[in-house]
């Protein structure tokens, strides 16, 4: 160890008294700088507006793009090389190397000793950034520290591979450009594999894994897993070794002859042992943020550790529609890799992929559309060959429907996700907004129905109701059971089926919902309505002033009678007499943003909703109220406790217990409040998460699945326009200068000497 150390610092000696290390500290915190400061000062002007960054360690540090680590991950490739073309290229160039061969210590100690200095020089050259940290903890109060440090740990670790990769290819040659060139080469090739030869299954996995791209990412989010510290590892341990081979084939006077055997199978060995080991199952992770944005949230953990025994998610992709390409052969790895937290929970998740063709879905999702005279079927087999496919293994949409449990018809033929388990099923579908993919919470409901089962809900279809499954604007399709609409209930664990009641069969735990029916209901229909009020069934009512006066039979046993009819025009703020009203209470979880109901309900006219003594158990609560006079003069509704002078009512909320169950019944005076044209209202958008609050408490607070989530505690900030503007100025160019005049000093003062 005491030559590994000489060897040290001689190279790190050699380092320091190059002005081209000095170069680079200064030039790297100078590229850091500006985008910190830019940063700082783009979303310092958002702040000023009320638009305040949930966590300002996020946007300066860990976030994917304009942060400081994410643009030294981007240009520290350029850096590296300049630091480790001499290493060995100035020793044969200067006929020093045979000196060194000479020396009575391996091949891997000289390779270890001078890779160490170049290692030691990568952490001075990180060091000033820890500047920017620390400017951070005094300007934003409850800097979230702890999440930057695994953004250090990356850097540092992308570094030295790419050192390692520079110290190898300076061995080979005694010019130190072509070091340099040659390095900036493989580090470019690294960087690709992941796009190489991705439509072979044998090599795919291989390149995927080798590659550099995005390995450093993880860190910077704030994420350390043992599968990239270990691939970071392998890379560095091959090269270093082909390095000592190198050096060991000069020694022996085998010039660049390095033999093939030995390194190759050391090469295939690493890889083969770091692949292995960085599989989900056999890996692990820890998120350092404090919201733990890079983990599942409890609740999801929970249902994904519920899930006992093998389990298995088939995509059945459309090749030509808007998410076919999820199931290309090159977009598999990648694919997978979206699922890698759950299988780090369980391990025993397999994907499967089954490619069809469909034009109609393609032409509804708006990807391609087919002329009059074009051949669906030989489009379809050459760009099923042109992705990577064999086209007899792509089968038309129809034909691939005859053999599954799914109905892909009932699909649209679009591209979806079957989660399997046992004998069950559910559904993951892609949405038409700029994410497309599943969050989590949709993913927690698909989980969570195929392991408990789904919410059923049964809707009145007899009397002329609104449905759930119409488009038309009085409809009720776009909140209940629009397949590619995110917030649509059909994608959170709920299950419609239209019913008629007096000829089918319901259970107390299902749903029963009553929406506006515009003719009498028979005596036998009011008898299986009360038979569910009865033993305790959770119900929903949508009321309008058209609504047919028999359902008032049923608003009796609850002690509700329909009043007046409340209709203004809010002094020409909405068209159509739009009343302003506003959610009493809310129960969700903050992760859509409570902050959603703080805005005014636009209600397209109610009626109040008087409740009266109540003999049957139930206690009321109001859950819409609304003014009572129409002079509304701002926009956002102040959130006041309930005044009966002020506000009426026109959502009641009952409970009684009935058994071992709280029966809930919520009674709304506006049967347009989860119509398709309220949902599709841009202002106010209270209505958009309305219907999740409903059903929420109707399921008795299991659906949509609630997830726990951390808010992020460093979301102010303590610096004004002129400390940013003295920010820049320091950061920018006087620490760049100081780092600059300081190594000239030492340049100076060494050779001086």
């Amino acid at each position: 160890m005491t030559k590994v150390f000489a060897l040290t610092k001689k190279e790190l000696g050699y380092i320091l008294l190059s002005p081209i290390g000095w170069i680079v500290v200064s030039l790297l915190f100078a590229i850091a700088a500006l985008r910190f400061v830019g940063t700082l000062d783009l979303y310092f002007e958002q702040s000023i507006i009320g638009r305040s960054p949930s966590s300002w360690s996020y946007t300066l540090f860990t976030f994917q793009v304009q942060t400081v680590f994410a643009t030294v991950i981007q240009n520290a490739y350029l850096f590296a090389p300049l630091i480790t073309m001499a290493v060995f290229s100035r020793e044969i160039q200067t006929g020093s190397i045979k000196l060194l061969l000479s020396a009575p210590a391996s091949p891997s100690s000289l390779v270890f000793g001078k890779y160490l200095g170049v290692m030691v020089f990568l952490f001075l050259l990180l060091l000033p950034l820890v500047l920017l940290v620390a400017i951070s903890t005094v300007i934003v109060p409850h800097f979230d520290y702890v999440s930057v440090l695994p953004g250090f740990i990356g850097l540092f670790l992308l570094l030295s591979t790419y050192a390692a990769i520079g110290v190898f290819i300076s061995s080979l040659s005694q010019y130190q450009v072509l070091s340099a060139i040659v390095t900036l080469t493989i580090l470019f090739a690294l960087q690709s594999a992941s796009r190489w030869l991705q439509d072979i299954p044998v090599l795919n996995e291989f390149f995927y894994w080798i590659s550099l791209s995005g390995r450093a990412d993880s860190f910077r989010s704030g994420l350390v897993s043992t599968d990239n510290i270990l691939y970071f590892l392998s890379i560095i341990s091959i090269f270093l070794a082909l390095c000592a081979i190198r050096l060991s084939a000069l020694r022996n006077g085998l010039g660049l002859s390095l033999g093939l055997v030995k390194p190759v199978a050391f090469i295939f060995s690493v890889i083969a042992i770091g692949w292995v080991l960085s599989l989900p199952r056999l890996s692990s992770s820890y998120d350092f943020t404090y919201p733990k944005r890079n983990s599942l949230s409890p609740e999801t953990a929970m249902l994904v550790e519920r899930i006992d025994g093998p389990w298995r998610i088939d995509t059945y992709a459309n090749i030509v529609d808007r998410m076919g390409d999820v199931s290309f052969p090159r977009s598999r790895i990648s694919d997978k890799a979206r699922y890698n937290r759950f299988r780090r929970i369980n391990g025993q998740l397999q994907m499967e992929y089954h490619p069809f063709f469909d034009w109609s879905a393609a032409a509804a999702s708006g990807r391609s559309r087919l002329g009059p005279d074009q051949d669906g079927l030989a489009i379809a087999n050459r760009y099923a060959k042109s992705v990577g496919f064999d086209p007899d293994e792509v089968p038309a949409g129809e034909e691939l429907a005859t053999k599954l449990d799914v109905d892909l018809e009932e699909e649209g033929f679009r591209t979806i996700r079957v989660v399997r388990w046992n004998d069950s099923y559910s559904i993951l579908r892609y949405f038409d907004d700029n994410d497309k993919f599943p969050d989590e919470r949709v993913q927690a409901a698909a989980l969570k129905s195929l392991i408990d089962g789904p919410q059923n809900v049964l809707l009145l279809t007899a009397n002329s109701e609104r449905s759930a499954f119409r488009n038309s604007d009085s409809d009720l399709q776009l909140a209940f059971t629009e397949r590619n609409n995110r917030y649509s209930l059909i994608n959170h664990g709920f299950n419609f089926v239209s019913s008629d009641v007096a000829n089918s069969s319901h259970d107390k735990d299902d749903i029963l919902v009553i929406a506006d029916p515009k003719e009498a209901y028979e005596k036998p229909v009011l008898d299986k309505i009360s038979e569910h009020l009865a033993i305790g069934g959770n119900m929903l009512f949508l009321l309008e002033e058209t609504t047919h006066p028999s359902i008032d039979e049923i608003l009796g046993q609850l002690g509700i009678r329909r009043g007046k009819t409340l209709s203004w025009d809010n002094e020409g703020k909405f068209a159509n007499s739009f009343i302003l009203g506003r959610i009493a209470a809310s129960k969700l979880d903050p992760y859509w943003g409570n902050s959603s109901f703080m805005t005014p309900l636009a209600l397209s006219g109610a009626i109040e909703l008087e409740v009266g003594f109540q003999e049957n158990g139930f206690w009321a609560t109001p859950f819409i109220t609304a003014k009572r006079n129409s002079s509304v003069e701002e926009y956002h509704i102040e959130v006041i406790p309930f005044d009966d002078e002020t506000e009426a009512v026109v959502g009641w909320k009952l409970n009684r217990s009935v058994g071992d169950k709280t029966q809930t019944i919520l009674v709304l005076g506006d049967g347009d409040v989860f119509s398709n044209a309220a949902l599709q209202r841009t202002s106010p958008r209270t209505s958009q998460f309305l219907h999740w609050e409903v059903f929420y408490n109707l399921s008795n607070m299991e659906y949509p699945v609630s997830l726990t989530t951390k808010a992020a505690i460093d979301n102010s900030i303590q610096i004004d326009r002129m400390g940013i503007k003295y920010l820049r100025w320091v950061l920018v160019a006087l620490v760049p200068l100081i780092i600059g005049l300081f190594g000239i000093y030492v340049i100076h003062r060494r050779r001086s000497k």
